[in-house]
């Protein structure tokens, strides 16, 4: 049964996450990096992972986790597996956004993140409490990837103008996105433009 706790917790979106410095935040994210573990400056020991979700593909952020034992870090089985992580704190240093998360106060879930039935995670830590409403972001955060073939194939397509799109059919656009909002299905909503509405403009050369 989940509590109150579990009820009102809110996942931010990385792109909103490095409006929240030096807060504590959840992520559910998607890993794309798996680092050494290290021993800490104690006599601790630190793993670093590198996660991304739909809102920031690229670069994504690094999440360092700290504890005093080795089996008490996530041991992520694949990159592209999702890690749902609570009260990790945003940090900022030297041009650069990461996570820390201390385990003695956060928490965390892993989960495959394939195309499986499965949808517990596969390790957790002991004070990890899934919410009610982490299987509808679970299930979006497996159709995203961060593939650079997929990237370069899109860019080899032959760009569409906005008064071409025709309906139900495949576009690739340069636009600039003018403003995002949010659906009460947490979807997201891009209002973008392309210019060709614009007045021609004559240029004169003196």
């Amino acid at each position: 049964m989940s509590t109150d706790a579990t009820q009102e917790l809110i996942y931010l979106p990385l792109r909103d996450a490095k409006k929240s410095p030096n807060k504590k935040i959840n992520l559910m994210v998607k890993v794309s990096e798996i680092r050494k573990v290290l021993k800490s400056r104690g006599s601790g020991y630190v793993l670093t992972l590198k996660v991304f979700d739909q809102s920031e593909l690229y670069p994504g952020i690094f999440v360092n986790f700290f504890a005093d034992n080795l089996n008490r870090l996530p041991q992520v089985k694949s990159v592209g597996d999702i890690l749902s992580i609570h009260h990790v704190e945003m940090k900022f240093n030297e041009g650069e956004w990461y996570c820390t998360s201390n385990l003695k106060l956060s928490s965390f879930g892993l989960f495959n993140g394939g195309n499986v039935l499965n949808l517990s995670p596969y390790q957790s830590s002991v004070n990890y409490q899934p919410a009610p409403h982490d299987e509808k972001l679970f299930l979006k955060l497996r159709t995203i990837s961060q593939n650079q073939d997929d990237k370069v194939s899109a860019v080899d397509e032959p760009l569409s103008l906005f008064c071409n799109i025709v309906s139900e059919e495949k576009h690739t656009i340069v636009c600039k996105v003018l403003h995002i909002a949010e659906t009460s299905d947490a979807d997201l909503v891009l209002f973008v433009w392309d210019g060709t509405d614009s007045p021609l403009v004559t240029l004169r050369s003196e």
